[in-house]
């Protein structure tokens, strides 16, 4: 009978432990490698951090609050004080990133430029959340702007709404990261072992580069939203003109809610990337320009049927040979002055607004030459040669 030979086996075990060991060490080198090198490709919308996106009831995300620059509701800087001075305007700008972003950003020059004409009562509050789109700021308006008495809204919009169409979750009027609560894994428990392993994986950058496409189709079935939502609205296009209809909706509403609170509204339909070069006739029936034509059709219906104030800044950048973008929709600092010009000048010609400059006449603010302010001696403003109404 054959003897087993102790020593052989135990040589086999150290090599099986080596080969093991040289893994485990490969695989740590290969994870700091990633890591240091920036290499990740994160599943779906999860590379946005959790700051950013705290959860909140009923808005759905803000910035975690009192963390950062975030005030205790999770929006940048400070909030208005619970009592309202005599005369004084109050000015809130939701959106997403665009709004929050900047140093300062845009809402803050905004001020300034109403401050530098004379109207020293008006504060300016920036409300932008990371990744927001339409609906959550509507929910905002509802749930958090409402505590602080609003003299007027300004919604900086409509880049998430038609982007996350394309390029994340293609549900119309869906928030960026909603997937990611559909699929909490405590609401999957009996998702399965490829489930758990897949999210135990996820720790490391290294897997997520290399099983990004059967982590997001396993954890948040991303591809089968696709499939569903192409299937429902006949053709990807289909998909992507029923997530503008579904912000011009939210717009609508938001529009409403906003003159129930006795304040004014003003809708800014922001500059975008794709809108800076002037296309060429066939490029113009392209799905985001077709996005954009259908957009301003039916603001410009609202505004005739609803009172509804809007300015079009989609193409405010057109013809600019510099580099305006950094990405498809964030705009370098130094353009970030233009847009708080242009808003200060839709605000003072804006026909909706009526009301809201009347409120200005009366805030108290007076120029050193004793003229309204804003106001040269043909009563018409410096900034836009528009005249107050």
């Amino acid at each position: 009978m054959h003897q087993r030979d102790p020593d052989h086996f135990f040589t086999l075990l150290g090599k099986i432990f080596f080969v093991v060991l040289s893994l485990i060490v490969a695989f740590f080198l290969c994870e700091i490698g990633f890591r240091k090198l920036k290499l990740d490709r994160s599943i779906s919308s999860l590379a946005v951090p959790i700051n950013e996106r705290y959860p909140r009831p009923y808005v759905e995300s803000a910035g975690r609050p009192n963390t950062f620059n975030y005030n205790e509701l999770g929006y940048r800087g400070a909030l208005p004080a619970k009592t309202k001075a005599k005369g004084e305007i109050r000015v809130f700008v939701t959106g997403g990133s665009t709004v929050y972003y900047g140093a300062p950003p845009f809402s803050q020059l905004l001020e300034e430029t109403f401050q530098a004409h004379g109207y020293r009562n008006v504060k300016v509050f920036n409300m932008g959340v990371v990744s927001s789109v339409s609906g959550q700021e509507l929910a905002r308006i509802i749930y958090d702007i409402s505590l602080f008495q609003p003299d007027l809204v300004i919604q900086y919009n409509g880049g998430n709404d038609i982007l996350h169409a394309t390029n994340w979750d293609p549900r119309p009027g869906y928030p960026m990261n909603f997937l990611l609560y559909e699929h909490n894994p405590l609401l999957q428990l009996n998702g399965g072992y490829k489930h758990h392993f897949l999210l135990f994986l996820t720790c490391s950058q290294l897997m997520r580069y290399l099983l990004n496409s059967q982590m997001e189709n396993t954890l948040v079935g991303l591809q089968g939203i696709w499939e569903s939502q192409v299937a429902k609205f006949g053709s990807p296009k289909g998909v992507f003109l029923a997530a503008v209809k579904e912000y011009l909706r939210f717009s609508s509403l938001a529009a409403k809610a906003t003159r129930s609170l006795g304040s004014d509204y003003l809708l800014a339909f922001q500059p975008l990337k794709m809108f800076q070069t002037v296309p060429a006739p066939k490029a113009a029936l392209s799905r985001e320009w077709e996005a954009r034509d259908l957009a301003l059709e039916e603001f410009a219906r609202m505004r005739r049927t609803e009172a509804f104030g809007y300015v079009d800044l989609s193409t405010m950048f057109q013809g600019i040979q510099k580099e305006v973008f950094t990405d498809p929709i964030h705009i370098e600092q130094e353009f970030q002055k233009k847009v708080a010009d242009a808003l200060y000048g839709a605000v003072m010609k804006e026909e909706s607004l009526a009301r809201f400059r009347k409120k200005l006449r009366k805030s108290g603010a007076v120029h050193s030459t004793g003229l309204e302010p804003g106001m040269t001696q043909s009563k018409c403003d410096p900034g836009t040669k528009s005249c107050i109404s």
